[in-house]
């Protein structure tokens, strides 16, 4: 008799490893995706603050305008980085999203304008300069500021940087890490069936084909006699890019700030 009545209570009580693995597997499905896409636009940032870093110093040490261009470019990599973090953390809580909405509006506003402000003012600056470097490629630094002799060596000849090949390893970095960002983070959207992360994963192959651009420019100013302009039209192109990316940003913000009001 005793023995079964132990048998029926053990047969009642709950099983703590089928428990807690319920529990563990609970918690999974319900944080899962978003901690997956949290951590993987988190390594995005990281991934693209370290890139422009590495670049624009690059770009300056080994004289590469397309380098420092695509530099900049990174920068506007960390703006929709930003964005999408925002967007993956607030998707994950809709009852706060909803009572905080006109908040974090203003907030991912306020950062999209500010940074791409910046990114268009410095696109600017930094075209500016691959213009004048290729001017200087054919006429030399007399023509536009007088006749100071800048740009000129001491027989009168116009002389001019070529970027070093050591600028190319750089941007075959961006490549690699790009790439790799891009599977990771489409094979993350394709398991949460995220928008944001899917058009952010395009964003880091688009990336990948600028920095290439930058390999050709900066490998065919040196292949090739007296081409060192070819670096400073790969800079004006991606310069290019890189405003309009920004100024995209900018007429986002603002078409949701005013159909906000």
């Amino acid at each position: 008799m005793y023995k079964r009545r132990h048998q029926q209570q053990e047969a009642f009580q709950p099983k703590p490893d089928a428990e807690k693995s319920h529990q563990s597997h609970q918690h999974k499905s319900d944080h899962g995706p978003t901690d997956l896409s949290a951590w993987i636009v988190q390594v995005g940032i990281a991934v693209n603050l370290g890139l422009a870093v590495i670049k624009l110093v690059g770009g300056w040490a080994f004289s590469s305008k397309s380098l420092t261009a695509d530099g900049w470019h990174s920068m506007t990599d960390l703006v929709t980085d930003l964005l999408a973090l925002i967007s993956v953390l607030v998707i994950a809580m809709p009852k706060l999203t909803e009572f905080l909405r006109p908040t974090i509006s203003n907030i991912e506003g306020s950062i999209s304008l500010a940074i791409s402000g910046l990114l268009v003012l410095m696109g600017i600056h930094e075209g500016w300069e691959s213009l004048v470097s290729f001017h200087e490629s054919f006429f030399g630094q007399a023509l536009l500021f007088g006749e100071s002799g800048l740009g000129y060596d001491s027989h009168g000849d116009i002389h001019h940087d070529v970027p070093s090949l050591q600028a190319a390893w750089i941007a075959g970095l961006t490549i690699l890490a790009k790439e790799w960002l891009y599977h990771k983070t489409m094979k993350i959207a394709a398991e949460t069936k995220s928008s944001v992360l899917a058009s952010n994963a395009v964003h880091q192959r688009a990336d990948s084909l600028m920095s290439m651009v930058t390999i050709v420019a900066i490998l065919g100013s040196n292949i090739f006699k007296d081409t060192a302009w070819i670096d400073s039209v790969g800079g004006l192109c991606i310069c290019a890019i890189v405003i309009r990316a920004a100024l995209e940003n900018l007429t986002k913000t603002i078409k949701t700030w005013k159909s906000a009001d």
